[in-house]
């Protein structure tokens, strides 16, 4: 089960990771 939630925990940390670099990429797009 510790397994299985760290999984999880990972994959959300990754999607948001994916999430706030789009972001600061089309900020920075925008911007320059």
């Amino acid at each position: 089960m510790i397994i299985l939630n760290a999984k999880q925990v990972a994959r959300r940390f990754l999607l948001s990771n994916a999430a706030t670099i789009l972001l600061f990429s089309v900020c920075y797009g925008d911007n320059i």
